[in-house]
């Protein structure tokens, strides 16, 4: 992997990763929230809900609610959280 500025090795916030675009996105979202890259089902899984419309925050706030990601524990801003909440209390 590229460790040039806007691949995913070098992203270390959540801010960085909604910046990225599709497989990308999705990759970094996992090495971010939960500290290693998807398995295969979870990366394909991931980006056919991106594709279909969630939308990143949402799936950034599913991952880091895994118990991966709440053991992870990776600091949210309080405008991601205020988005994640409202998102998920429309759900």
């Amino acid at each position: 992997m590229d460790d040039s500025p806007g691949t995913s090795s070098a992203v270390t916030s959540l801010d960085q990763v909604v910046a990225l675009d599709h497989a990308r996105f999705v990759d970094a979202a996992y090495r971010v929230v939960v500290g290693r890259p998807p398995r295969a089902d979870e990366g394909a899984r991931m980006l056919e809900r991106l594709l279909a419309g969630d939308t990143k925050t949402w799936l950034l706030g599913s991952l880091r609610d895994t118990a991966e990601g709440r053991a992870r524990g990776v600091p949210v801003s309080r405008a991601f959280r205020v988005r994640y909440g409202v998102q998920r209390s429309m759900r």
